[in-house]
């Protein structure tokens, strides 16, 4: 009778599944940018912004698989800890091998502040992913959803110029431009943290239309480096936790509505 109840006993956190996940796409990040550390010359500034690029695109798509396949376990603690040190340690992998290609041409203390608000960043697609799972969206929908926002808002530069151009008035064409940038974060990590300038990048010159316009990035007259990176993480952390929030709330609603919910 023992043995035939077993099955059905509560499951328990699938750890190992999702540690194994979380390692394997973290140690092939790690590969990746350890190669390009070696082939690439150095004390290129433009090179840094390509590697911090990739790893907002990393970001895009490892985060959100992490969030959802933690989502399958029913402790808390672990749920988060499976996402956490896994992000930490894409973001120190990033700082030590990003440090060392851009050695003479920016600081590391340029490269650290970086890291903080790509941080922030993952947290608002792991909030996202909170908030459609709160609805009862399957992780993997949820986390399909994430990428996929998350990877528009890094590549809406190549297709925002329509937004751009449709409205008349200067006032609105400067809000589209604003809502462009603020909503791409390695615009933000190149142009306003590192001001390398990354729109006029003849790679990206002419897919956008930005540049005809004056413009400028995300709090760039905020001060030095640390009071620019502060300036555009807190947006980023502040919607983290607010989607973090609702999440909750919509789930603690769910759980009222339900027979015997209390």
């Amino acid at each position: 009778m023992t043995d035939l109840a077993t099955p059905h006993a509560q499951p328990s956190p699938p750890r190992h599944a999702c540690w194994s996940a979380a390692c394997l796409l973290l140690g092939l990040y790690v590969a990746v940018l350890a190669v390009a550390a070696a082939t690439l010359p150095a004390a290129e500034r433009g090179l840094v912004v390509f590697l911090l690029a990739a790893e907002c695109v990393a970001i895009a798509t490892v985060v959100p698989f992490l969030a959802a396949r933690s989502r399958e376990g029913d402790r808390r603690a672990a749920r988060a800890m499976c996402v956490l040190l896994p992000t930490l340690g894409l973001a120190v992998a990033s700082l030590v091998i990003v440090s060392i290609v851009g050695r003479g041409a920016v600081p590391v203390g340029t490269v650290a502040w970086a890291q903080l608000f790509l941080l922030a960043f993952a947290l608002a697609l792991v909030g996202l992913v909170a908030l459609l799972a709160s609805f009862g969206i399957r992780p993997t929908t949820a986390q399909l959803a994430a990428s996929l926002v998350g990877l528009a808002m890094i590549g809406n530069v190549f297709f925002a110029n329509s937004l751009v151009e449709a409205p008349e008035s200067e006032g609105a064409k400067t809000l589209a431009i604003d809502v462009t940038l603020w909503t791409n974060p390695w615009l933000i990590v190149g142009g306003t943290i590192l001001e390398a300038d990354p729109l006029r990048n003849e790679a990206i010159y002419s897919f956008s239309v930005i540049i005809y316009y004056g413009f400028r990035y995300p709090a760039a007259s905020a001060g030095g480096v640390g009071a620019r990176a502060l300036s555009v993480a807190a947006p980023y952390a502040a919607c983290g936790l607010g989607l973090h929030a609702v999440a909750w709330l919509v789930a603690w609603i769910r759980r009222r509505g339900r027979p015997g919910g209390g």
